[in-house]
């Protein structure tokens, strides 16, 4: 009795990817699988509240990477105050530098609103 010579490819088992629809099985899969660590070193990334930090994101493409990020960044931000708005007016006095100006939540716009609706009406009453 003799014994056979295996090849190398006889060694390893591979997954008969032609048997299966690929897009009908990711669909069902759950999302983010495998990326605990991942989604620990987000997490402590965005815990840092510190000036001078950023956050690198790498991987293969199409492991749903950007999903991921955003999923955990809406999360965090949801448990969060709203930031004031940031908005910058002109300075008449030395227009290079504008004017820096913090407003509560949602103000700004209702300033820019307000500026437009100045404009407009200079524009008619001062042509």
């Amino acid at each position: 009795m003799g014994i056979d010579k295996l090849d190398t490819a006889h060694l390893r088992w591979r997954c008969p990817t032609e048997e299966f629809d690929h897009e009908e099985f990711l669909e069902d899969a759950l999302p983010f699988i495998g990326q605990d660590r991942a989604r620990k070193a987000l997490a402590f990334g965005l815990s840092l509240e510190s000036d001078g930090y950023n956050i690198y994101v790498a991987g293969s493409e199409g492991v749903g990477k950007s999903t991921c990020v955003m999923e955990l960044l809406q999360e965090y931000c949801r448990l969060r105050p709203l930031p004031p708005d940031w908005c910058y007016v002109h300075n008449f006095s030395n227009p290079q530098n504008p004017i820096v100006l913090s407003l509560p939540t949602g103000k700004g716009k209702e300033l820019k609103r307000e500026m437009d609706l100045l404009v407009d009406t200079l524009k008619v009453e001062f042509p």
